[in-house]
């Protein structure tokens, strides 16, 4: 693993740095100059390297949409991501070369960016930290604009507080092998608690957890951060396909544990997964298994 930092001739730096991409590149950039790196992508995609960019919908970057659309035309996927208001921007600034060096700072990749005093830094072969910013850009290119609204403008309870959607499971697979749960509806505050859909079936993420699940008790702390982020990657893939109208903010699962030496045991809810935008008003468990219950 080596790192360094760069304050000098940014621009430089950074195309020198994607000329050396061989399989995949990956940019999240608010602003980007496309007419600055119009050639390095150009001859990325013209070497066959997988390359996508987000950046932020605005004046902008949108003066570049005729570069823009020629090199999605050229094979690349680059998102303009547009926030549901003026004033919020998809600000990272990053970029991933081969899964295997990280370029990340205070630097827009754009020319008003070098009339200011910022930075580079470029980070290679460091595992956990490629593992944490793709996780990052996986989430930020699985949202829409329509998500982001309904994670942003979450609705109020009476109680003035978040409303929360979860989607429980019931704690074992059906005799005929399927998962089942409901889509609950409650207060982050309050005892308020709804129903919002009943009966969604999915064993797909039943099986997903299940991984998960297994290596839980494990103490391989490497192995278990690895299916971490691949879960987590792809549970907001797997919820962005549902066809619900409701957006998932937590998943969890009816769970059971043993109380006394006779045996008795409760059951309450396991969260497993919460996006990571409304997580800090989702407990880890709720002492309630929600009445989800099939057999």
């Amino acid at each position: 693993m080596s790192s360094d930092i760069k304050f000098d001739n940014l621009h430089y730096e950074i195309r020198h740095e994607l000329s050396q991409a061989i399989k995949n590149v990956k940019i999240a950039v608010a602003w980007i100059s496309f007419d600055i790196y119009e050639k390095i992508f150009q001859d990325l995609l013209a070497s066959g390297v997988k390359l996508e960019i987000l950046c932020t919908n605005d004046k902008a970057n949108r003066s570049y949409q005729n570069i823009i659309d020629d090199l999605n035309q050229r094979g690349a996927n680059i998102v303009l991501l547009k926030m549901p208001s003026v004033k919020n921007h998809m600000r990272h600034k990053f970029a991933i070369i081969d899964e295997a060096t990280i370029l990340n700072g205070s630097f827009n990749w754009s020319k008003n960016a070098v009339k200011s005093f910022e930075n580079l830094m470029i980070v290679k072969q460091d595992i956990e930290l490629v593992k944490k910013f793709m996780n990052e850009f996986e989430k930020v290119s699985a949202l829409n604009i329509q998500n982001i609204k309904l994670l942003q403008k979450l609705e109020r309870c009476t109680c003035g507080e978040k409303k929360i959607n979860l989607l429980v499971f019931a704690n074992n697979p059906t005799k005929y092998n399927e998962a089942w749960g409901d889509v609950i509806q409650i207060c982050s505050h309050c005892d308020f608690e709804k129903i919002l859909k009943y009966g969604i079936q999915d064993n797909s993420l039943h099986f997903m957890f299940d991984s998960y699940e297994i290596l839980d008790y494990r103490d391989e702390e490497i192995e278990y951060d690895d299916i971490k982020y691949k879960l987590d990657r792809d549970i907001d893939k797997h919820l962005n396909n549902y066809k619900l109208d409701i957006l998932i903010h937590a998943i969890g699962f009816v769970s059971s544990e043993i109380i006394s030496q006779d045996g008795d045991s409760e059951q309450y809810t396991k969260i497993l997964w919460k996006n990571k935008f409304v997580g800090e008003y989702i407990l880890d468990r709720y002492e309630t298994t929600f009445g989800v219950c099939y057999e």
